[in-house]
């Protein structure tokens, strides 16, 4: 099955153990899950991660971040645009997971 993550999903993942999101990405992590992410979105999952507020939750220094994002990139699927999901909603930072899903369906040729 193919996924694409909301960065708050990561930041709930990174905050809890227990959650919903952390059993997400262990089974990504053990491959029974593709996480596809384009490249705009990979780089907001850092920039949010990285935030002051977002750290404080977590506790990950930033070298943890880098080194947790440096892992989870090994496991994702590169999604190209070839389409463009915008603008639909008031924060186009949502838009970026229905446009990975929707490019990476359609590249798949699930569309």
């Amino acid at each position: 099955m193919r996924i694409v993550l909301d960065t708050s999903v990561l930041v709930a993942a990174l905050c809890s153990r227990l959650g919903a999101g952390n059993t997400i990405l262990r089974l990504v992590a053990r491959k029974q899950l593709l996480l596809l992410a384009t490249l705009p979105l990979f780089l907001e999952h850092e920039d949010v991660l990285k935030q002051p507020e977002h750290q404080f939750a977590h506790g990950l220094s930033s070298q943890e971040i880098d080194d947790f994002l440096r892992e989870l990139a090994a496991l994702v699927e590169l999604v190209e645009l070839h389409f463009r999901w915008r603008p639909q909603v008031h924060d186009t930072n949502y838009e970026m997971v229905p446009e990975a899903a929707f490019n990476g369906l359609r590249r798949l040729g699930d569309l």
